[in-house]
Protein backbone atom coordinates (compact mmCIF):
# COMPACT_ATOMS: atom_id res chain seq x y z
CA UNK A 1 0.00 0.00 0.00
CA UNK A 2 1.30 3.43 -0.95
CA UNK A 3 1.48 5.62 2.16
CA UNK A 4 1.26 8.76 0.02
CA UNK A 5 -2.08 7.63 -1.37
CA UNK A 6 -3.32 6.85 2.14
CA UNK A 7 -2.24 10.30 3.33
CA UNK A 8 -3.99 12.00 0.38
CA UNK A 9 -7.20 10.10 1.03
CA UNK A 10 -7.00 11.03 4.69
CA UNK A 11 -6.59 14.71 3.82
CA UNK A 12 -9.57 14.60 1.47
CA UNK A 13 -11.79 12.91 4.04
CA UNK A 14 -10.71 15.37 6.73
CA UNK A 15 -11.44 18.34 4.46
CA UNK A 16 -14.93 16.99 3.78
CA UNK A 17 -15.48 16.40 7.50
CA UNK A 18 -14.01 19.63 8.90
CA UNK A 19 -15.67 22.19 6.67
CA UNK A 20 -19.01 21.81 8.41
CA UNK A 21 -17.69 23.35 11.62
CA UNK A 22 -16.51 26.51 9.87
CA UNK A 23 -19.41 27.43 7.61
CA UNK A 24 -22.00 29.99 8.75
CA UNK A 25 -24.79 27.52 8.02
CA UNK A 26 -23.72 25.48 11.05
CA UNK A 27 -23.98 28.47 13.38
CA UNK A 28 -27.43 29.26 11.99
CA UNK A 29 -28.63 25.69 12.45
CA UNK A 30 -27.32 25.61 16.02
CA UNK A 31 -29.00 28.94 16.77
CA UNK A 32 -32.28 27.51 15.49
CA UNK A 33 -31.83 24.77 18.10
CA UNK A 34 -31.25 27.41 20.76
CA UNK A 35 -27.45 27.24 21.07
CA UNK A 36 -25.32 30.22 20.04
CA UNK A 37 -22.07 29.25 21.78
CA UNK A 38 -19.81 27.99 19.00
CA UNK A 39 -17.94 25.47 21.16
CA UNK A 40 -21.15 24.00 22.55
CA UNK A 41 -22.59 23.70 19.04
CA UNK A 42 -19.39 22.12 17.72
CA UNK A 43 -19.38 19.40 20.35
CA UNK A 44 -23.14 18.87 20.10
CA UNK A 45 -22.75 18.24 16.38
CA UNK A 46 -19.78 15.93 17.03
CA UNK A 47 -21.37 14.07 19.98
CA UNK A 48 -24.90 13.67 18.65
CA UNK A 49 -24.24 10.26 17.03
CA UNK A 50 -23.45 8.90 20.52
CA UNK A 51 -26.83 10.02 21.88
CA UNK A 52 -27.52 12.33 24.81
CA UNK A 53 -24.21 11.66 26.54
CA UNK A 54 -22.88 13.79 29.40
CA UNK A 55 -20.03 16.17 28.65
CA UNK A 56 -17.61 13.78 30.36
CA UNK A 57 -18.21 11.17 27.63
CA UNK A 58 -17.60 13.81 24.98
CA UNK A 59 -14.39 14.79 26.76
CA UNK A 60 -13.22 11.17 26.85
CA UNK A 61 -14.04 10.77 23.15
CA UNK A 62 -12.31 13.98 22.06
CA UNK A 63 -9.54 13.75 24.65
CA UNK A 64 -7.23 16.32 23.09
CA UNK A 65 -9.54 19.26 23.85
CA UNK A 66 -9.70 21.41 26.96
CA UNK A 67 -12.20 20.08 29.53
CA UNK A 68 -13.44 23.64 30.03
CA UNK A 69 -14.31 23.85 26.35
CA UNK A 70 -16.09 20.51 26.30
CA UNK A 71 -17.97 21.36 29.49
CA UNK A 72 -19.74 24.04 27.43
CA UNK A 73 -21.92 21.26 26.02
CA UNK A 74 -23.78 21.02 29.32
CA UNK A 75 -27.40 21.69 28.43
CA UNK A 76 -27.24 21.13 24.67
CA UNK A 77 -29.43 18.03 24.92
CA UNK A 78 -32.00 20.14 26.77
CA UNK A 79 -32.04 22.54 23.82
CA UNK A 80 -32.57 19.72 21.31
CA UNK A 81 -32.32 15.95 21.19
CA UNK A 82 -29.28 14.38 19.48
CA UNK A 83 -31.38 13.36 16.49
CA UNK A 84 -32.21 17.01 15.85
CA UNK A 85 -28.53 17.95 16.13
CA UNK A 86 -27.66 15.34 13.53
CA UNK A 87 -30.41 16.56 11.22
CA UNK A 88 -29.20 20.14 11.70
CA UNK A 89 -25.65 19.14 10.82
CA UNK A 90 -26.82 17.43 7.63
CA UNK A 91 -28.98 20.45 6.73
CA UNK A 92 -26.04 22.80 7.29
CA UNK A 93 -23.83 20.65 5.06
CA UNK A 94 -26.46 20.50 2.34
CA UNK A 95 -26.97 24.28 2.38
CA UNK A 96 -23.25 25.04 2.48
CA UNK A 97 -22.45 22.66 -0.38
CA UNK A 98 -25.37 24.05 -2.38
CA UNK A 99 -24.19 27.60 -1.78
CA UNK A 100 -20.86 26.82 -3.44
CA UNK A 101 -22.42 24.74 -6.21
CA UNK A 102 -21.30 21.30 -5.07
CA UNK A 103 -24.67 19.79 -4.12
Amino acid sequence: MDITAVREIGLAVNAAHRFIHLVPESARQAAELGVTDRAAAYFAFRSAPMGAVPWQVTLATFYNVSPRTVRSTTGVWGAAQPELWQAARYAAAEHALGRVGVA
